[in-house]
């Protein structure tokens, strides 16, 4: 165990890169670092020895022990000085009521003594108010699958000092358990504590917009500009004004907004999907955008089915777009942005799972061992007691159960607490809080150098990032990254596999493109006859993006004349 605290963007950075290191180098049982990755990325860091568990103090243990020498436990003090700089790494002292702090302690004054190495008082903070220590205590039984009768012999909680204390709190916890430590030791431990602090300087992490880099493309803007111009003319339709002045609308927001490579991203994912699988016309608010349309992103001619650019990119909107696709093999697509951009440059999201009602009675349960009849029974009711409040046209999968509206309308639940009125108070403990991380089924981040930009680890041999990104919590959003959703859809592999095996039977075999103008089409789906338009359809293969661009159109319409 180890304490590290950023003072600037530097160790911020660093101890993202920690982080990731510890993940993928480091990994037994738990991500773990050793001193050649603390030296590499020690810059820009503050240092303390942790708690009981810490490094310093195994040493303190194994020295009691009779294992080394009290030579070894200075020693290993000594290095981690040596590679923060004096100054940066602290000895931590902590006041609650074990007898095993109490000896820590003594070998930290005792090492502080001999080295100079300075001490800092702080407390273990495994929960935040003072009588939550029984909370933490069933939390780790229902991680543990143990009982209140199973669990074992030298089962200890009795520690119970474990919470985030005030100042006069932490002076109160010195006098009652500190020991024989002189007061004047323990004051200068806290005066350090409060010199850690104004080590840290006042910075704020980089939240810039953050895209990678396109290699070869050294203005992503002009690069998407002369695409889509490129793509107009090849369709036809440079002498319509209502296209043109659409166009340059467009390109202006995107350019004031500096989100070009955004686009050129999603094109080059579509189209190395392409050479492989199926890929979907394209879905959501990205269908009203013309650019979308000339570079192939989407497959629908916004203008002609008066589609709102507006709804996907208003210049008055701070969030930034989101184009939505369908890919045939989601984890394929992925493998081909990591092959693009770097294994760890692409990053899954995470998904946050939480403590709910039913589940967390049947844990609680089991906890003090209550029949796990009775609480199948209490659920089965609590279900349909909760039905009340699921108004015509509401997704019960999306409504929000808060613990006041089961009280309200569950009698069964109200009766079961009031039976078993240990699993109700820690029932509203826990219930909602975050339960487990799990991984999101579409969603990622691209970066030039993502294990120095935010912290991402290691799930399964996949790379991901801590945080998230949706309706609520939009954390990535925040610190400047840009989600793709790299969205899957089961027909896509449907169809595929339709076309290979009617190829099988019939190599001569000749698909058309069905396009909305295909008076078939609306026939099956609305039930009206509509005359078929017969107006082709452009291929990729006729698309030459080398063909000669009018330079003056593109820079007379891009200066805004």
């Amino acid at each position: 165990h180890l304490v590290l605290l950023a003072c600037n963007r530097e160790g911020l950075s660093n101890i993202y890169q920690l982080t990731f290191e510890a993940h993928r180098d480091g990994f037994y049982g738990k991500p773990r670092m050793d001193k050649k990755m603390l030296s590499k990325y020690a810059k820009g860091i503050v240092a303390s020895s942790a708690c009981m568990g810490g490094v310093i103090a195994n040493k303190c243990w194994a020295f009691k022990r009779g294992e080394i020498k009290w030579d070894d436990v200075v020693s290993e003090a000594r290095e981690f000085d040596s590679i923060f700089g004096r100054g940066r790494f602290f000895l931590e002292l902590q006041f609650n009521e074990s007898d095993d702090q109490r000896f820590i302690n003594e070998c930290l004054v005792r090492v502080h003594n001999e080295t100079g190495i300075p001490l800092t008082a702080t407390t273990d903070s495994h929960y935040v108010g003072q009588d939550d220590w029984e909370a933490q205590e069933v939390l780790y039984m229902l991680r543990g699958k143990t009982s209140m009768a199973t669990r074992a012999a030298n089962w200890s909680f009795n520690i119970k000092q474990l919470y985030i204390k005030s100042p006069a709190e932490m002076w109160q916890s010195f006098e009652k358990f500190g020991g024989t430590l002189e007061p004047r030791v323990a004051i200068e431990a806290f005066q350090n504590t409060l010199l850690i602090d104004s080590l840290i300087e006042d910075f704020e992490p980089d939240v810039t917009q953050r895209l990678p880099t396109l290699k070869d493309v050294p203005n992503p803007f002009k690069k998407m500009g002369e695409l889509a111009i490129a793509q107009l003319k090849a369709r036809g339709l440079d002498k319509n004004e209502k296209y043109v002045k659409q166009l340059m609308h467009e390109l202006q927001v995107i350019k004031d907004k500096g989100i070009s490579a955004y686009f050129l991203i999603t094109k080059k994912i579509i189209s190395e999907a392409k050479k492989e699988m199926l890929v979907g016309a394209g879905r959501g608010s990205s269908a009203g955008s013309l650019v979308c349309y000339l570079l192939d992103i989407t497959d629908l001619d916004p203008i002609e089915h008066n589609l709102m650019f507006e709804r996907f990119l208003d210049p008055s909107r701070v969030e930034l777009p989101d184009i939505d696709v369908d890919f045939q093999d989601v984890d394929r697509t992925k493998d081909l942005l990591r092959d693009m951009f770097g294994t760890h440059n692409v990053a899954c999201l995470s998904v946050y799972g939480t403590h709910q009602i039913k589940g967390l009675l049947k844990d609680l349960g089991r906890v003090y061992d209550v029949d796990h009849n009775e609480i199948n029974l209490v659920n089965r009711k609590i279900e349909s007691e909760l039905r009340v409040l699921h108004t015509a046209g509401t997704d019960k999968n999306t409504l929000v159960i808060t613990l006041k509206d089961l009280e309200d309308v569950s009698p069964s639940f109200n009766s079961f607490i009031e039976k078993h009125p240990e699993v109700g108070k820690h029932l509203k403990k826990l219930y909602w809080k975050n339960r487990h991380v799990g991984r999101h089924a579409s969603g990622v981040i691209i970066g030039d150098n993502l294990p120095a930009e935010t912290a991402i680890f290691l799930n399964r041999g996949v790379v991901q990032c801590s945080f998230t990104e949706g309706i609520v919590g939009k954390n990535l959003s925040a610190m400047g990254f840009v989600k793709f959703d790299i969205l899957s859809i089961a027909t896509l592999g449907v169809i595929d596999h339709a076309m290979k095996s009617m190829v099988e039977h019939n190599a001569s075999m000749k698909f058309v493109k069905i396009t909305s103008e295909d008076g078939r089409e609306f026939e099956l789906n609305e039930g009206t006859k509509v005359p078929t338009k017969n107006r082709g359809v452009l291929s990729a293969k006729e698309l030459n993006e080398d063909d000669e661009i009018d330079e003056a159109l593109f820079n007379i319409r891009l200066s805004g004349s």
